[in-house]
């Protein structure tokens, strides 16, 4: 997680070398972010930030891609962090790293002990997904679009990332 942490940091040094630049104190900054970044990443993120910037203050904003996406649009937040497999064309964007998605099945599931799966067989299975909006979902639909093939509906959908656990 650290090492993802860099870039970030990074940024917020020349965000940081800005605004001192102008004149301004370190101020706050609102994050909006994806809620599997929120949970899972930004916290060690904004951990080393604090260290860096003690007297700067972070709020954080968690909600599915689509929503960070808006809120920065609006200027509701100053950054956001996507895993989007796009980036919209209207703003400015930095990809801070890459994840691989997989697919997780229970032990005794035929796919278990398949050693591939195939487009046609993911795209024809209704699976646990995440709400529309989200990152996973979009990338999910995406590669399969790519494919030429469409989702099958969902088996159920979450809206958190407790479909992850």
């Amino acid at each position: 997680v650290l090492g993802l942490a860099v870039p970030v940091l990074e940024t917020s040094r020349r965000l940081e070398a800005g605004v001192a630049a102008l004149g301004e104190p370190v101020g706050s900054l609102v994050v909006a972010a994806s809620q599997t970044i929120a949970e899972l990443l930004l916290p060690g993120w904004l951990l080393a930030h604090r260290a860096v910037t003690p007297e700067a203050s972070v709020r954080l904003i968690a909600g599915n891609s689509a929503a960070v996406t808006d809120l920065v649009r609006s200027g509701a937040a100053d950054v956001g962090f996507t895993e989007t497999p796009a980036a919209p064309p209207d703003l400015s964007s930095l990809v801070v790293d890459e994840d691989e998605l997989v697919v997780v099945v229970a032990p005794h599931h035929p796919w278990a002990s398949a050693s591939v799966i195939t487009a046609d067989e993911l795209a024809e299975t209704p699976l646990l997904l995440r709400e529309e909006g989200s990152g996973t979902r979009a990338t999910v639909e995406a590669w399969l679009d790519d494919a030429g093939l469409t989702l099958a509906p969902p088996a159920a959908v979450l809206e958190t990332t407790g479909i992850i656990r």
